[in-house]
């Protein structure tokens, strides 16, 4: 097969791409094919464009597989912050964003990350930044939106034919 005939090319080097770095295992040896690249004289920037990743990137994973040793390359456990609400509280949460804030018991017409906060600070005690709460709102697959008016419409009949021409 000719190389230049691949019509969805960028399309498979994506997926596979994302079928390397899928599990642990495929990240480990993802690595490790870089490494031997390396060790077979490619210079990292070559490198680092076949695999689209960074040069400083592999430099890290280089200088850890010489240094350290290959077994280094393996994936260590994730840390950071654990989540403040459970994926339970999370369903309770994108059931009262379905609804209107009044009937939650909030006096405002919309949500936004401030009403949001306060909700999730009555209703299970946690306390959410206002950023954080708009980035849940946006992870529960919610907008942010504001109601606008029409100005020099005030029959609802006709605001209603000029939206939907």
């Amino acid at each position: 097969m000719n190389k230049r005939s691949i019509e969805n090319r960028e399309e498979l080097k994506a997926m596979i791409h994302e079928a390397m770095t899928f599990t642990e295992e495929a990240k480990y040896y993802y690595r490790l094919s870089m490494l031997l690249l390396y060790l077979s004289g490619f210079e990292v920037k070559t490198i680092a464009e076949i695999y689209n990743e960074s040069p400083t990137t592999l430099w890290y994973w280089i200088k850890k597989g010489l240094n350290v040793g290959i077994e280094d390359l393996l994936s260590k456990a994730h840390t950071g912050r654990k989540t403040r609400l459970s994926a339970e509280q999370e369903q309770v949460i994108g059931k009262a964003l379905e609804q209107s804030p009044r009937e939650s018991g909030y006096a405002f017409e919309n949500w936004d990350g401030i009403i949001l906060s306060q909700y999730i600070l009555d209703k299970f005690n946690v306390m959410l930044a206002v950023r954080q709460c708009q980035r849940l709102m946006r992870k529960l697959g919610f907008t942010k939106q504001r109601p606008y008016s029409i100005s020099g419409i005030s029959d609802p009949v006709a605001r209603d034919d000029y939206k939907k021409n």
